[in-house]
């Protein structure tokens, strides 16, 4: 009786040691935040100028 409960006990313990590495979080952002998240996130300083869009000139 007690080797059934030692090898119950071990294949849980196996189960555990092979969950593998946790996710990382996961955050939803607007794409007009997505500047200012990553420049929060890398240190880059809000100071530098905004690059100019390209899209704005197209002509119709």
């Amino acid at each position: 009786m007690e080797s059934s409960r030692n090898q119950h006990s071990l294949g849980v313990n196996k189960a555990i040691k092979k969950a593998g590495p946790r996710l990382p979080h996961v955050y939803n952002i607007r794409s007009s935040d997505f500047r200012s998240v990553v420049q929060r996130l890398t240190g880059a300083s809000a100071s530098l100028p905004r690059p100019r869009r390209l899209n704005q000139a197209r002509p119709q």
